[in-house]
């Protein structure tokens, strides 16, 4: 499954975490790369591939919170993703 640049930056940020997070916390850590409104598009598609889970948290405000957790599959696609190079935003098996 090809992998956006946005998808792996999400995974790489995800994979040290013992704990989970949720999708405002990985856009401000990602140094401006996702931006706040695309972040759970992404994520959404991480966890449609098997690569993250997901639960809602409850919290002062309205509406619940979505806490993040990179699964085994994703810990496996983080490190295939290593060994790839960019191309056209989409991360393919490097030719070098």
């Amino acid at each position: 499954m090809a992998l956006s640049n946005k998808e792996v930056l999400l995974l790489e940020l995800l994979e040290p975490m013992v704990y989970e997070h949720y999708g405002f916390d990985l856009a401000d850590r990602s140094n401006g790369e996702i931006a706040r409104g695309s972040v759970h598009v992404y994520l959404s598609k991480l966890k449609d591939k098997g690569y993250v889970t997901s639960r809602k948290e409850e919290t002062d405000s309205k509406y619940p919170r979505s806490m993040y957790r990179l699964t085994e599959a994703g810990k496996r696609a983080r490190i295939d993703a290593e060994g790839m190079s960019r191309p056209k935003g989409r991360w393919v098996l490097s030719c070098q």
